[in-house]
Formats: structure tokens, C-alpha cells, sequence
């Protein structure tokens, strides 16, 4: 999309080629409030530079690539705690659905919280560690969620 300042300057300019005539100089165009995308900035042409109606564009310099800020949230851990009442298989399939891990994965998460009597789902900002601190619950499982 042009803008009708751009626009007039391309007619301008084709009708000082058609006519073999120098361009007319162009009217200042207004400054926009807020450009929607960055645009590179136009250089000014020496005083006796005749460029037949092209206008000059002038390159930004390189900036270095920087690290994106990222909002950072405190992590937490859902951990998973051992049970007697629920069968290996169907913890495994809720941590495969819930977690979705591959099912080794699910797997070892099952078999660490059965060994050791805690395992770790996963670690994530707080809002989504209590849902998935409270579907694993809602499966039956004992499991909760604390800082990382």
C-alpha cells in the first residue's frame, strides 16, 4: 500500500521523464504519528545533483542482534507423588495426556515418583503448573506444585 505523498512523487517523476525535464522538487511530506512499519529514511541530495526524478534512499545500519526481553515469570515444578491406589499404566497414560510427553517419558516420570516417591513433570510459569497440578488430581493422582 502507497501513501498519496509516494504516489505523487512517482507521477511527478514519470512525467519528468516523458518530458525529458528535470523533476520538480517535492512538497515536504507531512511527518506520520505513528509509522506502522519502519521505513528507511530518505538522504538529501546534493545541490547541483540532478538524479532525473529517482529519489535516494539511505540504509539503516546494521544493528547487532540482541537477546529478546521476555517477561520472566518464576518457574515452578508439578511434581507427581506415589500412590498405592492407582495402577502404572494408567498414571502413565494421565501424564501422557496431561504432560503430553512421549510415553518413555511418561514412563520414567511414573516409575521415578514409584522409586523415589516424588517425580517431575514438568517445569513451567505458576498459571499453568496449578492446571496441570489439578488435571493430574482430577485423574485421581496425588500430585503438587511448588517453586523451582
Amino acid at each position: 500500500m502507497s501513501s498519496p505523498c509516494l504516489a505523487n512523487a512517482i507521477t511527478v517523476s514519470l512525467h519528468s521523464i516523458a518530458a525529458d525535464e528535470p523533476a520538480a522538487p517535492l512538497p515536504p511530506a507531512p511527518a506520520p504519528s505513528a509509522p506502522a512499519s519502519p521505513e528507511p529514511q530518505r538522504a538529501e541530495e546534493p545541490a547541483g545533483a540532478q538524479s532525473g526524478g529517482a529519489t535516494a534512499v539511505a540504509e539503516r545500519p546494521a544493528q547487532a542482534p540482541s537477546t529478546p526481553k521476555l517477561d520472566k515469570m518464576p518457574p515452578y515444578k508439578v511434581l507427581l507423588h506415589n500412590d498405592d491406589h492407582n495402577d502404572q499404566d494408567f498414571v502413565t497414560i494421565a501424564i501422557m495426556q496431561i504432560a503430553a510427553v512421549h510415553p518413555v517419558r511418561a514412563f520414567r516420570i511414573m516409575m521415578e515418583a514409584h522409586d523415589t516417591g516424588v517425580g517431575l513433570v514438568c517445569v513451567t510459569h505458576k498459571e499453568l503448573a496449578e492446571l496441570k497440578c489439578e488435571q493430574l488430581q482430577s485423574k485421581g493422582l496425588v500430585a503438587t506444585i511448588e517453586p523451582a
